[in-house]
């Protein structure tokens, strides 16, 4: 009872947030882990009600540096290619058999090249692409990432491997992102940032 009550708390102080801020986007969706990939699904498709040629994800615990992203996207616009996915990949990821990442419904040995959590941008004829077949698409395999490796595998997409993306929490300057990021940390990152435009570290 005392976690319900936790949670319709939580629910109540995220619609107040919502309406007063327009920041944050409800999907009719269970909140569990197994059903991110409906989630990501969810988001993409909202995003084609603006028109706007690329779409970034990441999750709450990252750390984005937007203004180089920004910059990047400048230059890339400028190649027209079609169909981009930029991030930082795994390749030849090991389907795991056992416990939290355990992949039920996929039946490689291995993923398909898939970007990893940090963060990643979609150019719109991706999404579009994913909006248009979203009642083909299975939605039972685990996590997002690994599901959208799975989708874009019959796309073919210009792929964009970026080490600036990072996979984990180490901080190199003209690092893109960083994961697992806790909120002291991801303070004294935008601290950084915004003091000598560099987040890892100010000498």
């Amino acid at each position: 009872m005392e976690r319900e009550v936790e949670l319709l708390n939580e629910t109540v102080y995220l619609r107040n947030e919502a309406n007063a801020n327009k920041d944050l986007l409800f999907v009719d969706v269970v909140d569990t882990y197994r059903s991110l990939p409906r989630k990501l699904l969810e988001f993409y498709k909202w995003t084609l009600r603006g028109e706007v040629p690329y779409i970034l994800k990441t999750d709450d615990d990252c750390y984005l540096d937007v203004d180089r992203i920004l910059k990047n996207l400048k230059m890339l616009a400028k190649k027209n290619l079609r169909k981009v996915w930029w991030s930082r990949f795994r390749y030849d990821w090991a389907v795991e058999q056992y416990g939290k990442w355990a992949e039920r419904h996929y039946k490689s040995i291995t993923y398909p090249p898939f970007a990893c959590g940090s963060g990643h941008v979609l150019s719109q004829d991706i999404v579009r692409w994913l909006d248009y077949n979203s009642d083909d698409l299975m939605m039972d395999y685990q996590g997002e990432d690994t599901s959208l490796g799975i989708w874009l595998a019959a796309v073919n997409p210009a792929v964009i491997d970026d080490k600036s993306w990072s996979c984990d929490d180490l901080c190199k300057k003209g690092t893109l992102s960083l994961a697992n990021i806790g909120p002291d940390d991801l303070r004294t990152l935008w601290k950084n940032k915004v003091t000598c435009d560099n987040p890892c570290q100010c000498s």
